[in-house]
């Protein structure tokens, strides 16, 4: 995996590379995210599928794959109600890659009937999903504090998951902190 991620990467970086078609330089920005999110390097993987579609916004298999790796990354989180977050928006791109305008290269029947799997269990696991919403949260007081905020959202800087999902409001504080670890002390017997 580790030499598919260096020529994907060289790839990328080449000179040539803007001269691509778009829909080869979806599928490079793609299989790169895929390998990185492989090797459990989701958030970077985040920003390869996000130039995908960038260049193609119903690119399906872009959509598909990051519908997958959100919903792998709630798996790994504590916070029942961020993982009911990132697996409404794995919901999202996962319908949007099964959905009638989703653009493919050749033969698309598998990869749609994987990513309709993978929207069943989370429609499965996740009960009244349409009724999930995302209320505007406070972003401060002051104008500078809100103006702070938002870039601090638009480059993911807080010390939170639901970072990952975009720029939310509900993301505009840190929430990542290390568990508590204690124990009883003991008197000692003399």
């Amino acid at each position: 995996m580790g030499k598919q991620i260096l020529h994907l990467r060289r790839c990328v970086g080449h000179q040539g590379f803007l001269q691509l078609q778009d829909v080869r330089r979806c599928q490079v920005f793609t299989n790169l995210a895929n390998s990185l999110n492989t090797v459990g390097r989701f958030v970077e993987a985040l920003d390869y599928w996000e130039r995908a579609l960038e260049i193609r916004s119903r690119f399906g298999m872009a959509l598909g794959n990051l519908g997958c790796g959100l919903e792998e990354y709630a798996r790994s989180l504590s916070d029942p109600g961020h993982k009911v977050l990132f697996l409404k928006f794995a919901h999202t791109n996962l319908a949007a890659a099964t959905g009638a305008d989703a653009e493919y290269e050749g033969d698309c029947d598998s990869a749609k009937n994987f990513f309709k799997a993978r929207m069943a269990r989370i429609e499965k696991n996740v009960p009244r999903l349409n009724e999930i919403s995302l209320h505007p949260h406070s972003m401060g007081r002051s104008e500078a504090e809100q103006s702070y905020r938002s870039w601090c959202l638009r480059n993911r800087l807080f010390l939170n998951p639901l970072n990952d999902l975009g720029d939310l409001s509900i993301a505009n504080n840190d929430v990542l902190m290390m568990p508590p670890f204690s124990r009883r002390l003991e008197h000692p017997r003399f």
